[in-house]
Order: structure tokens, then C-alpha cells, then sequence
């Protein structure tokens, strides 16, 4: 086989063997009946055998014929079914109307945040149009009560009328500190007892938990 014969030409020989006749058969598919002859004769050198026998006043399928056209009938009526599954699909998409969500999060907020609200939007939400902005706290309360966003992701505590924050889960947070000598203590820092610390192998270690919380 030197090509593989187009779907117009598997038509063109479909066409022949119902009719059996080459100008019936082009007037069916209004075509002029030497373009028809032709495609149907560039088929064969395409497949490698004759499909037809022709004289001047018959017109019949060779054996070989007659096994290839029934299977290409086969062939084109599931590409028919297939086709209009495709466009029926289609057109299903192209009538939804495109969402879109604009979440912001705080710059300190885990990449784990990120890749589960992408990974939610992807597997229950997949026609939404996600996108993320990082925004620090202040600006981020501003550009939700403002409509700019939809929601945020940041720290508890949010103290902000008119917004509901709902916790989504915790990280733990720590203070690293040398093991041995003392902090730097003055007046103007804040005084941190090495008591109220917990003693790790590499030095002493505060660890203090924080609530990441969704605000809408």
C-alpha cells in the first residue's frame, strides 16, 4: 500500500458499490462522474488490488471487492457515530458558561495550599477558571470586601467586620535559637525565658501553631 485512501475516496467506493453504476453513483453524491472515476481509481492504487471489474456496460466487486467495502462500511458508520458524539460534546462545552475564581493568599501561606486548591479546582471543579494572587493580609482583606477577589487564604486571627474566616488547618511554626549563651535581651525586645522553650538536640525551640483559615 502506497497511501492510505482519504475518507472521500472510502465514500466514492461506497457510493459505486451501492449503485453499482459510476454515473448513478455521481449523481448521487453530485460530483461529475470523471472525478468520481478517478477517486475511485486512485483508491485501489492506494489499497493495492482492484475493487472493481468495468467494462463499457457492467460494473461489479472483485472478492477482494467485496470483503474491503463491507469493512469500511463497518469503519465509516462508527466514525459517523464517533463524529457526532465528538460535536455533540462539543457543543455541550461551548455552552457552559466559563467561571472564573480569583483566590488570593498571604505570601507566608505553604505551597501545600496552593497545589490543593489547584488540585480541587482540576478534579471537582474542572470548567472553573482558577487563578491565584499573592497578596499580604491588609491588602488581601481589602481586595476581598472591595469584590477584586473571591476569597483568601491567610493567618488567624482576622479581625474584619463584614468577612467570615473559616479554619482549613494548622501549621507549626518554630523559633530556633543556639543551645548554649544567652539571647539578646534589652528593653526594647521582648524578653524570652530559655525555660519556656523546648529543649532540642540541635538548641532550644519554640514552636507555636497557627491556623491557615479561608476568608470569604
Amino acid at each position: 500500500m502506497s497511501a492510505i485512501p482519504s475518507i472521500r475516496k472510502l465514500q466514492y467506493v461506497l457510493a459505486v458499490a451501492r449503485e453499482l453504476h459510476f454515473r448513478k453513483a455521481a449523481e448521487k453524491l453530485r460530483v461529475a462522474q470523471p472525478s468520481l472515476s478517478r477517486r475511485v481509481r486512485e483508491c485501489e492504487e492506494d489499497v493495492g488490488f482492484e475493487i472493481f471489474r468495468r467494462d463499457n456496460h457492467f460494473v461489479s466487486l472483485t472478492k477482494a471487492g467485496r470483503a474491503f467495502v463491507k469493512d469500511i462500511e463497518q469503519i465509516l458508520q462508527r466514525l459517523d457515530a464517533d463524529l457526532d458524539r465528538a460535536i455533540e460534546r462539543g457543543q455541550s462545552i461551548s455552552r457552559q458558561v466559563a467561571s472564573e475564581c480569583t483566590i488570593a493568599h498571604s505570601p507566608f501561606s505553604s505551597l501545600r495550599m496552593r497545589h490543593i486548591a489547584l488540585k480541587l479546582q482540576e478534579t471537582t471543579f474542572p470548567h472553573l477558571d482558577l487563578r491565584l494572587r499573592i497578596l499580604p493580609t491588609n491588602e488581601l482583606l481589602k481586595a476581598i470586601e472591595c469584590e477584586l477577589v473571591h476569597a483568601g487564604i491567610t493567618f488567624s486571627p482576622i479581625e474584619h467586620s463584614g468577612l467570615t474566616a473559616i479554619p482549613i488547618g494548622s501549621e507549626c511554626w518554630c523559633a530556633v535559637v543556639p543551645a548554649k549563651g544567652r539571647l539578646p535581651t534589652s528593653q526594647r525586645q521582648a524578653r524570652i525565658s530559655q525555660r519556656n522553650m523546648t529543649a532540642a538536640t540541635a538548641g532550644c525551640v519554640s514552636s507555636m501553631t497557627t491556623e491557615p483559615r479561608a476568608i470569604c
